[in-house]
Protein backbone atom coordinates (compact mmCIF):
# COMPACT_ATOMS: atom_id res chain seq x y z
CA UNK A 1 0.00 0.00 0.00
CA UNK A 2 1.62 3.53 -0.69
CA UNK A 3 1.71 5.90 2.82
CA UNK A 4 1.14 9.77 1.74
CA UNK A 5 3.06 12.16 4.01
CA UNK A 6 2.30 15.76 3.64
CA UNK A 7 3.10 18.67 5.61
CA UNK A 8 3.42 22.14 5.04
CA UNK A 9 7.37 21.91 3.89
CA UNK A 10 6.98 18.04 1.88
CA UNK A 11 4.99 15.88 0.73
CA UNK A 12 6.75 12.34 0.14
CA UNK A 13 5.29 8.94 -0.85
CA UNK A 14 6.18 5.74 0.47
CA UNK A 15 5.45 1.89 -0.22
CA UNK A 16 4.70 0.30 3.04
CA UNK A 17 3.55 -2.96 4.21
CA UNK A 18 1.30 -1.30 7.87
CA UNK A 19 1.00 1.86 9.67
CA UNK A 20 0.36 2.38 12.93
CA UNK A 21 -1.23 5.15 14.76
CA UNK A 22 -1.68 6.68 18.31
CA UNK A 23 -5.71 7.84 18.31
CA UNK A 24 -7.87 9.71 21.20
CA UNK A 25 -9.71 6.35 20.41
CA UNK A 26 -7.25 4.00 20.70
CA UNK A 27 -4.14 2.56 18.51
CA UNK A 28 -4.80 1.01 14.74
CA UNK A 29 -2.84 -0.91 12.83
CA UNK A 30 -3.96 -0.47 9.07
CA UNK A 31 -2.79 -2.95 6.09
CA UNK A 32 -3.68 -3.16 2.63
CA UNK A 33 -7.25 -3.63 2.42
CA UNK A 34 -8.31 -1.47 5.33
CA UNK A 35 -11.91 0.08 6.13
CA UNK A 36 -11.62 3.59 4.84
CA UNK A 37 -11.52 6.10 7.50
CA UNK A 38 -11.00 9.31 8.61
CA UNK A 39 -8.97 9.87 12.33
CA UNK A 40 -7.44 12.42 14.52
CA UNK A 41 -3.83 11.33 15.50
CA UNK A 42 -3.22 11.64 19.12
CA UNK A 43 -0.91 14.76 19.78
CA UNK A 44 3.47 13.80 20.58
CA UNK A 45 2.55 10.35 19.77
CA UNK A 46 5.13 8.40 17.51
CA UNK A 47 3.42 7.09 13.96
CA UNK A 48 5.60 3.84 13.05
CA UNK A 49 5.32 2.20 9.49
CA UNK A 50 7.44 -0.94 7.86
CA UNK A 51 8.69 -0.10 4.32
CA UNK A 52 8.22 -2.97 1.87
CA UNK A 53 11.32 -3.29 1.74
CA UNK A 54 11.41 -4.22 5.26
CA UNK A 55 13.06 -1.57 7.13
CA UNK A 56 10.77 0.05 10.23
CA UNK A 57 10.56 3.77 10.31
CA UNK A 58 9.12 6.06 12.81
CA UNK A 59 7.98 9.61 13.35
CA UNK A 60 6.35 12.01 15.67
CA UNK A 61 4.04 14.71 14.91
CA UNK A 62 2.55 17.36 17.42
CA UNK A 63 -0.69 17.64 15.13
CA UNK A 64 -2.33 15.46 12.39
CA UNK A 65 -5.08 13.38 10.58
CA UNK A 66 -5.28 10.33 8.82
CA UNK A 67 -7.10 9.58 5.53
CA UNK A 68 -7.21 5.37 5.10
CA UNK A 69 -8.47 3.74 1.87
CA UNK A 70 -8.27 0.54 0.64
CA UNK A 71 -4.84 0.95 -0.99
CA UNK A 72 -3.50 4.47 0.55
CA UNK A 73 -3.00 6.16 3.86
CA UNK A 74 -2.42 9.80 3.99
CA UNK A 75 -0.94 11.93 6.93
CA UNK A 76 -1.65 15.39 6.79
CA UNK A 77 1.00 16.88 9.39
CA UNK A 78 1.32 19.80 10.98
CA UNK A 79 4.01 21.08 13.49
Amino acid sequence: MELHIITPEKSETFSIVWLEVQTPVGNFVIQKGHTPMVLPLSPNKPVAYQLTSGKKESLQAAHGMLEVNRNTATLLLRS
